[in-house]
């Protein structure tokens, strides 16, 4: 067995929302038609942000999808056009009230089995207090944990969200420097 290049034929929208669109393509591959449900997603910037006491900043909120309460680091959707950092710089603001300096540490493909968005990582440091800007109905607590109780609460499963995961997999030997 060798991997194939599917070829999109033809495709058509069945959703049109304020997030996400979903499209279902017909493919060929290997010399067979078969169909590929695939939903659009505008990509994202999600941020380890470490304070000057080693400690990192998450937000804590509901997330109505799972129906549970969730510990992950800021982040957010990237607006049409914006670049992923201005992204990240944005919803650090707007998510814990600090802007820092940041460093891309990684991408992410969420779910490449049937979602095209791409989650963009970064880690800031040098923060500086500023103003937190939710949206609309945003609804979150802002903690911050000392970087070893993050790796321990990793591995006792009490973070379980998957970009959140990710940063810190990426992120694990730099942190631990610290």
């Amino acid at each position: 067995m060798s991997i194939e290049i599917e070829k999109k034929r033809q495709s058509r929208e069945i959703y049109n929302g304020k997030i996400i669109h979903v499209q279902v393509d017909e493919v060929t591959i290997a010399g067979k038609n078969t169909e590929r449900e695939i939903v659009n997603h505008p990509g994202a910037a999600a941020i380890i942000a470490v304070t000057d006491e080693k400690e990192i900043l998450f937000v804590k909120q509901y997330r109505y999808a799972i129906g549970q309460v969730l510990l992950e680091i800021p982040a957010g959707k990237r607006d049409a056009g914006e670049e992923p950092e201005i992204c990240a710089l944005r919803e650090l603001e707007e998510e814990t009230g600090y802007i820092g300096t940041l460093k891309k540490i990684g991408v992410i493909y969420t779910t490449p089995g049937f979602c095209d968005e791409t989650i963009y990582l970064y880690m800031a440091e040098q923060l500086i207090k500023t103003k937190q800007h939710l949206d609309e109905n945003e609804y979150l607590d802002v903690i911050s944990i000392p970087i070893k109780k993050v790796f321990q609460m990793i591995s006792e499963g009490k973070i379980q969200d998957a970009k959140t995961l990710s940063a810190f997999s990426i992120a694990r030997d730099y942190l631990y420097e610290k």
